[in-house]
């Protein structure tokens, strides 16, 4: 016997009825946001995504490399290991969504705040010229490039759906 397990997510501008649907004689509930294939859609007037759980999940990512690496390696590598092993995280998905400056600014400051305990200071402008130094690209700058990217291989498929 299997169970169906699911929800049913309003993402529509119009003020509609909301009726819960039913699957095999049992209602879906409402809900204001779902997650699908790691990317959490959030119910509202425009399409929105929601960045809170990729930000957790970095920091579970982040931590578990300073813990294992810590202070015993240079700051070179600590930064390689977090643009390589934990950015990734951070940045699952957000080339498809839309995103406000506000959310831009949000993943900017987790970026910020785990930089700040590699680097040893408590000052973005400090942790803004080590990034520089080190050639790191601000997350914004990130994720206009993962863009341009995704955008430029959605004009290039053969998929007629997305071109």
């Amino acid at each position: 016997m299997s169970l169906f397990f699911g929800v049913c997510v309003f993402l529509c501008t119009d003020d509609i009825l909301q009726i819960a649907p039913s699957v095999s004689g049992g209602s879906l509930q409402w809900s204001s946001q779902c997650r699908y294939l790691g990317v959490c859609f959030v119910s509202g007037r425009a399409f929105r995504c929601s960045f809170d759980q990729c930000k957790c999940q970095y920091y579970k990512a982040f931590n578990a490399v300073f813990s294992k690496v810590g202070r015993l390696a240079s700051e070179a590598v600590g930064l390689d290991l977090i643009g390589n092993k934990c950015l990734p995280v951070l940045l699952y998905g957000v080339e498809a969504c839309p995103m406000l400056v506000r959310d831009k600014r949000s993943l900017e400051f987790t970026i910020t705040r785990s930089l700040m305990k590699l680097f040893q200071t408590g000052f973005a402008t400090v942790v803004s010229d080590c990034m520089n130094f080190f050639q790191f690209l601000p997350v914004s700058h990130q994720i206009d490039t993962l863009t341009a990217k995704f955008l430029e291989n959605c004009i290039l498929s053969e998929n007629y759906t997305v071109s």
